[in-house]
């Protein structure tokens, strides 16, 4: 942490963990910002997810966004949570929201699992997966109209999750390519976050990553996590299903498994996107 450091907001949310971690975490500084309609201040770990610094430069409520040293491990969202360094924060800021986890979270919604105990009483923590901080939306009107587009990322740690992942889709790929406008590929990890996101508007993505499913999340688009047959467990998925409209799950090696799970995802996030107004928020509960 550097003493010549200028804050440029007298608010600050710390984001400590990876990369999927920390999209989960988006949210709840966009309530903040919009609510009280001030931009304010985000860091994140300088090791873990500085690839984050040029979406969040990007978003018109981030008036700072700035990388720090002190995270020990990424076990448990990024520890310690606060940086090691709340009197280095405490000095700079007025009001300093660490978004890291107290205690192991419970798998499913790590949005609401992030809201910190200093959260001010008079702003709402309901809701929180209704917010669109990137400032767009998937949009079931355009996409029920210009027909289906299928994105596969297969960009993991897992090698053996990779070759699974797009032996199985390109499976399925005779039953969903009638839907799509689009070549299969992985692309995704080619662009810059903000710009995945962007194209993620108008597609649905088949993964094994967790960020991008969580990058996903934040623009309400489908989502498909495949899960290998053997070798290692995601049973983390399983949970989240139940928070995040328009995530489903398929098995590895299961071609029509995926084609349905395909179609349950664009349904689930029609049912969203179906509430939504003319400039992509949320009408109910945003």
């Amino acid at each position: 942490m550097s003493d010549a450091f200028t804050p440029s907001s007298p608010v600050v949310f710390t984001l400590p963990g990876k990369l999927g971690d920390n999209l989960a975490r988006l949210p709840i500084a966009h309530r903040y910002a919009r609510e009280r309609g001030q931009q304010v201040d985000i860091c994140v770990d300088e090791h873990t997810a500085p690839s984050l610094l040029p979406l969040l430069a990007r978003l018109p409520w981030v008036s700072q966004a700035f990388a720090a040293t002190g995270i020990v491990h990424d076990g448990c969202g990024g520890q310690p949570f606060d940086f090691g360094a709340p009197q280095w924060f405490a000095e700079r800021y007025q009001e300093v929201y660490h978004l890291g986890y107290r205690r192991f979270p419970r798998w499913g919604n790590l949005t609401t699992e992030s809201v910190p105990p200093n959260w001010p009483n008079d702003l709402s923590k309901d809701d929180l997966l209704s917010q669109r901080p990137l400032g767009f939306s998937w949009r079931a009107p355009v996409w029920e109209s210009c027909g289906r587009s299928i994105s596969l990322s297969a960009k993991s740690s897992r090698p053996h999750a990779d070759a699974a992942t797009r032996a199985t889709a390109e499976a399925a790929w005779p039953r969903l390519q009638p839907y799509s406008n689009k070549e299969l590929g992985d692309y995704l990890h080619t662009l810059p976050l903000y710009d995945a996101a962007r194209e993620l508007t108008a597609e649905v993505l088949i993964t094994t990553y967790s960020a991008m499913c969580q990058l996903a999340t934040l623009v309400g688009a489908p989502c498909v996590v495949l899960i290998p047959k053997e070798g290692y467990g995601l049973g983390h998925y399983d949970s989240r299903t139940r928070w995040y409209p328009g995530w489903e799950i398929a098995t590895e090696g299961d071609a029509e498994g995926l084609v349905q799970a395909v179609d349950r995802a664009i349904e689930a996030a029609c049912a969203v996107g179906r509430r939504q107004d003319d400039a992509g928020n949320i009408v109910a509960g945003r």
